[in-house]
């Protein structure tokens, strides 16, 4: 009995409604960008209500615009920096 006690905050809930109506992915996104998840959605209803309530979050062309402006800024930044090291002598290049 003292072992179940010790692991009660151990068990994983029961599943709801919500849980057993939306299944989804690891985090595929790639280094630098926003997480990024595919979603299965097995009552249409819910997909219904789920696409409403989320109309302005949804991955839009706009999105992609900015992910891509934020990499190539990110990778502006990192250059600019090694190349400042590079003129301070803080890195050599043979």
């Amino acid at each position: 009995m003292a072992a179940v006690r010790a692991t009660r905050k151990l068990r994983v809930p029961a599943q709801t409604d919500v849980r057993r109506a939306c299944d989804f992915s690891d985090d595929l996104s790639l280094p630098l960008k926003g997480e990024r998840r595919v979603y299965a959605l097995r009552d249409a209803a819910f997909a219904a209500a789920l696409a409403a309530a989320n109309r302005d979050r949804a991955w839009a062309p706009a999105a992609r615009a900015r992910a891509r402006w934020r990499l190539v800024a990110t990778a502006a930044a990192v250059a600019g920096l090694a190349v400042g090291a590079w003129l301070l002598g803080l890195i050599r290049v043979p």
